[in-house]
């Protein structure tokens, strides 16, 4: 039997089946290379340029869009705009034709062309009713000067006529806000009456006449006799 020899002064040490394996593996270092900065930024650019590029595609379609509302847009009020004037303009052909009829056959009194005329006049106002033209300035009315225009001031006695139109010259017309013909009228304006004051009565003076004194007449009767 064979023995083998103790090591004196050193322990004996067993090796694990573990740390065996780790000893035959080969040990890999890997090594982080850092990104070029150049490359980063190249790469940055390009997708910068790209963004903007879609940027760019999607402006140009706003704005062809934009454009093409705005001549959608101008078509519809070019529309309206027609259609209003034709129904401005059907609204006044029924009275010129009277008009015109009136004028051709005016009859044989003054009454009748006048009345026919009345009948042109009523229609005419209907007609811009209809279209929303309304008239400004009317007798009564108070004096606006963003309407009325005022040619003269009238005096007056009665204080609720100060400030109202007494007489129209030119009617005026408003269509929504906006005022076509501003009327010409005549304003009345208040003033007060100075009272005037009593006069003061003459004094009578009395003329002293002295008893002895001949009068004037008194004389000539007796120049008179001595004649």
């Amino acid at each position: 039997m064979v023995h083998e020899p103790e090591v004196e002064g050193t322990d004996a040490v067993e090796s694990t089946p573990e740390e065996v394996e780790l000893e035959d593996e080969p040990v890999v270092i890997e090594l982080v290379t850092e990104p070029d900065p150049l490359e980063t930024a190249q790469a940055e650019l390009k997708s910068t340029q790209a963004r903007l590029r879609s940027v760019s595609k999607a402006y140009t379609e706003l704005q062809d869009e934009m454009q093409s509302f705005k001549k959608r847009a101008e078509g519809q009020a070019d529309r309206k705009s027609v259609k209003r004037t034709a129904d401005l303009v059907r609204t006044l052909l029924e009275p010129v034709e009277n008009l015109r009829r009136s004028l051709d056959n005016p009859g044989d009194s003054v009454e009748t062309l006048l009345g026919g005329l009345k009948l042109v006049v009523t229609q005419f106002d209907d007609g811009m009713t209809r279209v929303g033209l309304r008239q400004t300035g009317k007798v009564g009315e108070r004096f606006d000067p963003r309407r009325h225009e005022a040619l003269a001031m009238t005096p007056v006695t009665d204080r609720s006529m100060d400030g109202m139109i007494l007489m129209v010259q030119t009617t005026g017309y408003v269509l929504g806000d906006n005022i076509l013909q501003p009327a010409q009228v005549i304003v009345g304006k208040h003033e007060v009456q100075e009272v005037p004051k009593p006069q003061p009565e003459a004094e009578v003076i009395d003329a002293e006449f002295d008893e002895d004194e001949p009068v004037d007449g008194d004389d000539a009767s007796d120049e008179e006799v001595d004649a």
